[in-house]
C-alpha cells in the first residue's frame, strides 16, 4: 500500500463517521435502541481497534556499500541489511519486547546431546 492510498483510508474515516452520524441517531431515537447502539459500536470501536495491532509493517532495508570484496571479482559489492531489529506480530510485538511479556522462545542448546544420551544401548 502507497503513502497516499494509507492517506485516503484514513482520511475517509471521518467523513464516514460524519455522514453516518445523523443516520445513527435517528436509527436509534426511532426505533429506542440507543443503549444496545452505544454497546455495538462501542465493541466494534474496540475490535477494529485492536485489529490495526496486529499488522506486520515493513521492515526498513539500508543498502550497504561493502568495500570488503576483492577488487578483482567486483570494486563493491551492495548488500541489503535491516535498518533495525525484526520484530514480528506488528504493535503488540513492539510491546511485548518492549515490556518483556509474552511467549519466549526456548534455549535449545545441548538438547541434541541429552536427548542422545538417553537413548538405551542395545
Amino acid at each position: 500500500m502507497t503513502a497516499a492510498q494509507a492517506g485516503i483510508l484514513l482520511g475517509i474515516r471521518p467523513l464516514v463517521e460524519f455522514v453516518a452520524g445523523p443516520f445513527w441517531g435517528l436509527f436509534a431515537d426511532r426505533f429506542r435502541k440507543g443503549k444496545l447502539l452505544l454497546l455495538f459500536s462501542l465493541g466494534a470501536f474496540i475490535v477494529f481497534t485492536l485489529a490495526i495491532g496486529f499488522v506486520q509493517p515493513n521492515t526498513p532495508w539500508c543498502v550497504v556499500l561493502d568495500k570488503n570484496t576483492s577488487a578483482e571479482k567486483c570494486p563493491s559489492q551492495m548488500i541489503l541489511e535491516p535498518a533495525g531489529k525484526i520484530i514480528k506480530g506488528g504493535a503488540i510485538g513492539y510491546i511485548k519486547e518492549a515490556t518483556g511479556l509474552g511467549r519466549k522462545k526456548r534455549d535449545t542448546t545441548g538438547n541434541r546431546e541429552k536427548l542422545i544420551a538417553r537413548i538405551p544401548k542395545a
